[in-house]
């Protein structure tokens, strides 16, 4: 991502049988405090919060919880463009891949400083998944 008021993009490819994402945002990571050991994800522009007991467990949450968001709106919500829109991702264009299958490209920004500085104050996460 190059534009300096682009926080999160998703590339969205569909075919008859699956659909593949590619999701890079931010998610911030904290550790558990007292008893509590876990690390634990906030997903800020899907509104979801996630734990494991490693990295490599939260890795496999995240995952996880964001298939089943996608899941939960291609099959129980408005689809999965209505349902992004909602939580107030915005639909650039649709492209074609070179697989020619039909993409939708979804991406959050803002101009406002706030908004830069509190989106820059996360890791960057990239991830692709088959629903």
């Amino acid at each position: 991502m190059n534009d300096d008021t682009l926080f999160g993009v998703i590339e969205i490819a569909e075919n008859e049988t699956e659909t593949s994402l590619k999701i890079d945002m931010p998610v911030w990571i904290r550790e558990g405090k007292g008893e509590d050991n876990n690390l634990y994800a906030f997903l800020p522009f899907f509104g979801l919060t996630t734990y494991g007991s490693t990295q490599e467990d939260l890795d496999t949450a995240i995952e996880e919880a964001l298939i089943c968001f996608f899941k939960a709106a291609k099959q129980f919500g408005g689809g999965i463009d209505k349902e992004l829109k909602a939580i107030g991702w915005e639909k650039n264009t649709t492209l074609i891949a070179y697989t020619t299958q039909p993409q939708s490209r979804f991406s959050v920004h803002n101009t406002t400083p706030m908004f830069s500085e509190m989106a820059k104050t996360g890791e960057r996460m990239e991830l692709c998944v088959q629903i």
